[in-house]
């Protein structure tokens, strides 16, 4: 009787943080159920977990995630038509900038590079490579005279080939270990090469407000969220200097519009705490089952972060393999 009490009473794991291992994180809020990961249906529907921050490093994650192996099963099979766009979006025309004050010669990979849009809207005279998970959008990069290197992170760092610039467009969102993912690519480039990363970043104050049902984190393959703070402690521990780290809008929208639907998303979150407060309250111990509600949109408030490093010192980190 006494062994099946100790067994019945074995300690749930502490939860860490999958970076820095720290202990002490912030629970941000629930995040709703998914559907659908990248243009392809999930059946049954994916737990969205919950959002937490670590006091440490300032890492925002969910927890928890699916393995490496079902992530970048769902990538390799995704259609190359799911994030094409009739133009280039805002993030990869700030990248296009920096990428083009880097040199008319300079060798450019763009890891997450899609169908190889952002590297064929530069001039001839880069030689342009890339990463990608979907077999039909390489297909489509290759047909732009895109080499390809590796279909996965874990294939990039076998590569030896070193770069003048490194990109990464709405990509680190989708890895476990974003401070890895950047020794990675650090690793990878030439002396006083350029690393860029743009990604959507949790501080602003509406991310912070709506908490776990906050837009960005809605999508099941965003699993990693990074800040300003993330990357100056980044920059230090990798033996980079952060040249750039600043906020943009993911999309354009006229300031009248944007006001009135900002002013509309903070209504409707406080809303949704109070009902969701006062649920708990009514229904007792266990409380109801979560909401499954995202709130805002792209281009509603300047969430996404662009974030600039070179390649300037040692890394204090082993690379990541």
């Amino acid at each position: 009787c006494e062994a099946g009490a100790a067994t019945s009473m074995t300690p749930t794991p502490t939860l860490t943080c999958r970076q820095c291992r720290a202990t002490k994180l912030d629970h941000l809020g629930r995040i709703p159920s998914a559907t659908i990961f990248a243009g392809q249906d999930l059946v049954p529907a994916w737990d969205g977990g919950s959002l937490y921050r670590c006091r440490r490093c300032q890492l925002t994650f969910r927890h928890p995630i699916r393995s490496d192996r079902d992530y970048e099963g769902l990538y390799e099979s995704a259609p190359e038509t799911i994030w094409v766009s009739a133009a280039l979006r805002p993030d990869q025309l700030h990248v296009r900038q920096r990428i083009e004050s880097a040199g008319a010669a300079a060798s450019v990979l763009d890891v997450g590079c899609y169908d190889g849009a952002l590297l064929d809207s530069l001039g001839p005279s880069f030689r342009k490579f890339g990463v990608e998970a979907s077999a039909a959008a390489r297909q489509q990069a290759q047909k732009k005279g895109i080499e390809i290197v590796a279909a996965t992170i874990r294939e990039l760092a076998a590569v030896t080939e070193k770069f003048d610039v490194i990109c990464a467009v709405d990509v680190i969102e989708h890895v476990s270990d974003p401070r890895a993912f950047v020794s990675t690519l650090a690793d990878r480039l030439l002396p006083n090469g350029t690393l860029i990363v743009s990604t959507g970043t949790p501080d602003v104050p509406a991310w912070r407000f709506a908490g776990g049902r906050y837009w960005y984190c809605s999508f099941p393959e965003h699993i990693s969220f990074t800040s300003q703070a993330w990357a100056r402690a980044v920059a230090a521990e990798l033996g980079l200097e952060l040249v750039e780290a600043h906020r943009f809008a993911y999309s354009e929208m006229a300031e009248p519009q944007r006001s009135r639907m900002r002013r509309s998303f903070f209504r409707k979150v406080a809303r949704a705490k109070f009902k969701s407060w006062f649920a708990s309250w009514t229904a007792g111990e266990g409380g109801p089952p979560p909401p499954n509600a995202s709130y805002g949109l792209p281009g509603l408030f300047d969430d996404h972060l662009l974030i600039s490093f070179k390649k300037t010192g040692a890394s204090s980190l082993p690379a990541a393999g």
